[in-house]
């Protein structure tokens, strides 16, 4: 095993330092700061005196970019879950992993078109901290996980857990979209029931490389990755909350 792993990270390493996104964080950071901007400053700014856009094609356009997308990172991704006889608990990066793992960067950082929609829109309540801080983290263990061989292997099982709740989401955002009046609308609270479990899963997976001797893991970057799906969890529970149970007890 340690073999296996040893060559794989020569073929990491390689890996890392042809793709321009991943030879240094600076790129990341730069797309970070400049999806800050444009959401916080300029579109508010620019939009400040004109109607919000209307932008139902291309919305839907997106939403179908994204389920095609996030598809096609599940389908590539869940079978490296299996590769070389590797342990649920315990996987070991290989060659297709990293390709895998890096797609879900790319896909991370057109997610954040999102949200340029939605400043478009001036559907600013729809930029909450909840979604901003979302998109930033995820882009971050992203990078990490992309530049990081013993990340790679334990970030598969989040990239197929995630890419598969993407895929829901997407599905709902594109026929609620297509009709906002349909009888579709009433999933939201399934949409979110899902997300919400997708955090409780990766929290419980991400404790198994903590007990495991022989996995080979950045152990702060999984600490990293804990810390985030607790912090999910109560974000995303506490909009649950707000938004489906006292809501219904106002009414």
């Amino acid at each position: 095993m340690e073999e296996t792993f040893r060559k794989y990270e020569l073929i990491s390493k390689k890996f890392v330092d042809e793709r321009f996104l991943l030879r240094t964080p600076y790129p990341i950071a730069g797309i970070t700061l400049l999806y800050l901007f444009m959401v916080f400053i300029f579109i508010p700014n620019y939009m400040r005196d004109k109607k919000p856009f209307v932008l139902k094609n291309v919305v839907l356009v997106y939403n179908v970019l994204q389920i095609v997308l996030n598809f096609y990172v599940v389908y590539s991704g869940i079978p490296e879950m299996f590769a070389h006889n590797v342990q649920f608990s315990c996987p070991i990066p290989n060659e297709k992993l990293l390709y895998t793992v890096y797609w879900y960067l790319l896909l991370k950082i057109i997610d954040l078109i999102e949200t340029g929609f939605f400043a478009l829109k001036k559907k600013n309540n729809q930029i909450s901290f909840l979604h901003v801080y979302h998109h930033v983290m995820i882009l971050s263990l992203s990078y990490f996980a992309s530049v990081n061989l013993k990340a790679s292997g334990q970030a598969i099982y989040y990239i197929n857990v995630n890419s598969c709740v993407h895929f829901v989401m997407y599905m709902y955002y594109f026929l609620s979209a297509y009709n906002p009046n349909s009888k579709y609308i009433r999933l939201k609270k399934f949409v979110t029931q899902v997300q919400l479990i997708q955090f409780v899963i990766m929290l419980l997976q991400a404790l198994l490389p903590l007990y495991i001797k022989h996995c080979y893991m950045n152990i702060p970057l999984v600490l990293l990755g804990y810390s985030q799906s607790l912090i999910m969890i109560f974000l995303f529970g506490k909009f649950y909350i707000d938004n489906y149970l006292l809501e219904k007890i106002k009414r």
